[in-house]
């Protein structure tokens, strides 16, 4: 898909790429059925958190932390930054810190499917998460997904950027269409 004249629609398609991606390589069974039919029909708008307030777009610092709660599940806390649509989205695919080392840098970060009420609006900056709960079923890959959250993260990162790229030339054919001739 080159985008011609406006590329805010394939800007939006992006995100919910990089969760598909994620679930296609590493999300169990069940997360597929769940999930991938409702991305792929558009019911669910997707969006990324990797950035924080003192780590940037350093994915590999990310210190928000997803700690094993005694109930089935994961407990985070942490400080998102940005997260462009954040606003009107169903579904956060946040990655999050399950191993406390620092030490331990990628391969201590998983991947998390974080469901939130959809508001109007785009803005979602320097959100506190504090003590919020997410069942054992968010974690991308179950028990098998377990600090490998970078891995599947960056791998639709890769995807991301060819679907960049595909944008730019789109939108530069549309430019160099519609720029004016010179007269013979």
């Amino acid at each position: 898909m080159l985008p011609h004249d406006n590329g805010s629609i394939d800007c939006s398609v992006s995100d919910h790429l990089y969760l598909t991606k994620a679930l296609l390589s590493g999300g169990t069974a069940e997360q597929k059925r769940t999930w991938l039919p409702r991305i792929a029909t558009g019911q669910l708008m997707v969006v990324i958190s990797v950035t924080e307030p003192d780590t940037g777009s350093d994915v590999a610092s990310v210190q928000c932390r997803a700690e094993t709660s005694t109930v089935d599940g994961h407990v985070l806390n942490g400080a998102e930054a940005w997260c462009p649509f954040a606003g009107r989205a169903d579904v956060i695919a946040l990655l999050a810190r399950t191993d406390p080392d620092p030490k331990s840098e990628t391969r201590g970060l998983s991947l998390f499917i974080v469901e939130k009420e959809a508001f109007p609006g785009h803005t979602f900056e320097m959100q506190p998460l504090d003590d919020y709960f997410m069942s054992t079923g968010s974690l991308v890959g179950g028990e098998a997904g377990l600090n490998q959250g970078f891995y599947l993260q960056m791998a639709g990162f890769a995807a991301g950027h060819l679907q960049t790229g595909g944008r730019a030339t789109g939108l530069e054919q549309s430019r160099w269409r519609r720029a004016p001739r010179p007269r013979a």
